[in-house]
Order: C-alpha cells, then sequence, then structure tokens
C-alpha cells in the first residue's frame, strides 16, 4: 500500500512530464516554424521563380499554365541537395500552407487556377503586398466574386478554351500520376477575355499555345463576357440535358434552334441586368452606357450565333 507522500510524488513526476512534454513539443514546432519561415524568406531572397506562381497547379487549367511557363526547361536533380522546390523553373508550383506570393519576386503574375467560391480565400492567404499581382483564371461573375473590394487591382480572365488529361496511353494502360494536360480549343472559339495589370503578360502565354486572346477596354467590357459566358453556360447545360439521352452542343444548335432563340429572349433583360452591374470604382466613368451597349450586343441573333461557336462535343465536355 502507497503512502500519501509516494502518491504525492508520483502525481508530482506525472505533472511535470506532462509540462516537460508540452515544453518540447512547443519548442519543436517553434523551431520548424522558424525553418519554415527561413526557408521561405530565402526563396524570396533569391527569387528564384522569376515568372511568378500558380496557385492550383493540380487541376486542370493550373497544369496546363503551369506546363506552358516551365516546359522549355528540364528540372535539375541535385543530388547533394534534394529540395522540395526546383530551383531551374520559371514559375512556383505554390504548394499548400505557403502564402502566395512567398515564392516570387515583386510584380510578376500569381496565377490563381481555383474555383470561384476560392477568390476571396486566396485573396486573403495572398502576401498583402503581392495581392495586386493575382490573376484570377476561373469562371467568375466580377461583379459578384470580386465586389468585397472595389479599389482592388488585379487580373481577371475569362476563359473560353478547355483542358483535359491524359489518363490512358496508347496501349490503354494507365498512365503517370501526373499526365500532361492537353488543350482543346478551336479557331471558331470566341477569344478568352483578359483584363487588368498582367492582362499582356497572360495574353502571351496562352497565345503561344494557340489561344485566341482579346484584352477587354475596360472592367465593364469583362462583365459583359462574363454574363454571356453564363448565358451560353446555362443555355447548353439545359438543352444538352433536356432529352432522354444527353445531345452535343451541335446537336442542340441543329435541332432546337427554335427553343434557343426564344430562351435568349427570354432571358435577356436578367442577363442585360447582370452585365450592367459595377464591380470597381472605375465603372461609372468607363462605360456609362452599359446597359444600350450590351442590348447591341447581345441582341437575339448575334448572341445565339456566339453561343453556337464552341459546337464540338469533345471541346464542349472540357469548356468549363
Amino acid at each position: 500500500m502507497m503512502r500519501p507522500g509516494h502518491i504525492r510524488l508520483l502525481l508530482l513526476l506525472f505533472y511535470a512530464a506532462i509540462s516537460s512534454n508540452a515544453w518540447l513539443t512547443t519548442t519543436h514546432h517553434s523551431g520548424l516554424q522558424r525553418s519554415r519561415n527561413s526557408e521561405i524568406s530565402a526563396h524570396i531572397q533569391d527569387e528564384r521563380y522569376p515568372r511568378g506562381e500558380v496557385i492550383g497547379s493540380s487541376g486542370k487549367i493550373g497544369s496546363f499554365i503551369l506546363n506552358s511557363i516551365n516546359s522549355p526547361v528540364v528540372p535539375i536533380v541535385e543530388e547533394s541537395n534534394n529540395h522540395q522546390y526546383p530551383q531551374c523553373q520559371p514559375a512556383a508550383a505554390t504548394p499548400r500552407g505557403v502564402s502566395p506570393g512567398c515564392l516570387s519576386p515583386g510584380n510578376t503574375p500569381l496565377y490563381a487556377c481555383i474555383p470561384s467560391s476560392a477568390i476571396r480565400t486566396v485573396w486573403e492567404a495572398t502576401v498583402p503586398h503581392r495581392r495586386k499581382d493575382l490573376v484570377f483564371l476561373c469562371n467568375c461573375i466580377p461583379s459578384r466574386h470580386l465586389n468585397f473590394d472595389s479599389s482592388i487591382d488585379f487580373t481577371i480572365c475569362i476563359l473560353h478554351f478547355g483542358v483535359s488529361h491524359a489518363s490512358v496511353d496508347d496501349k490503354g494502360t494507365a498512365s503517370s500520376l501526373q499526365p500532361l494536360p492537353i488543350l482543346n480549343t478551336s479557331p471558331q472559339s470566341p477569344p478568352t477575355v483578359v483584363y487588368g495589370r498582367h492582362a499582356t503578360t497572360l495574353a502571351e502565354v496562352l497565345k503561344r499555345d494557340g489561344i485566341s486572346v482579346e484584352i477587354a477596354s475596360s472592367a465593364q467590357h469583362l462583365q459583359i463576357v462574363a454574363a454571356k459566358k453564363l448565358a451560353w453556360s446555362s443555355l447548353f447545360w439545359l438543352l444538352c440535358h433536356d432529352s432522354n439521352e444527353p445531345m452535343t452542343v451541335k446537336e442542340v444548335w441543329e435541332c432546337k434552334s427554335k427553343q434557343i432563340h426564344e430562351l435568349v429572349e427570354e432571358m435577356l433583360p436578367a442577363l442585360n441586368r447582370l452585365a450592367s452591374e459595377p464591380w470597381t470604382k472605375y465603372d461609372d466613368t468607363e462605360l456609362p452606357k452599359t446597359s444600350t451597349k450590351l442590348s447591341r450586343l447581345v441582341r437575339c441573333k448575334k448572341l445565339s450565333t456566339t453561343l453556337c461557336l464552341l459546337h464540338v462535343n469533345e471541346r464542349w465536355k472540357n469548356y468549363s
């Protein structure tokens, strides 16, 4: 039978062990954090990624952008220093847990290839002085997804091309875990529209792969393009699945032309309102008669023509 003094001594030793373990754990994590911060600081000083960063590089669009920028470069394997950040690539694939903007010099693009629902999260996670370098490549409506700060100065891209991944090789066997992205576009596709600080840089990247690109003249111009794309997507997603068997976009256009025109006329008032919504502090002076201009842009016949341009089934599958 243990005496009270022995019990008290045992408890003291137990609490001391817990405290010591907690202190060691805290010290360990602090050391790891200092090491991580030091590592990131070294990257900032080295400026080892002179052409920016790609956020969401594991996705289809992100992998395409990263591969397009880095494809001429063959990574060098350093046996003596197997660093997790390759030192020879022009652009970085921003890893999870690292704030966008840490791995590249200022005034270089931060390509955010993300869902529109993640725009605010990525903006908040980005190093504050680098937020102006964000380039959002995603399906978004600027007035709805970018309205949290009217003074924000970043770049937006409304995509009119698709990207797919090769999942099997020519023999029908599984390919590598990270297959190269395959671009799906056509000379008939509407141009991908870009607006903002890094519009010219992004346009050069896309044009090298044969993508038609237009640099928007104003923020409101981009809003109109985004509204038209939303109308296109909504119309054909609806009509492609309006039968027992799914139809291709080309088949819908050939078989349901009258329905398309009727739906366009029905949605035109709402589309006008959406395209007229401002999303930057400059909108009031850039395009004072947006509604009138949009009506001219999206009259039923012209919009219907625009909406049917991407008509090949395989391209439509990867359109968005």
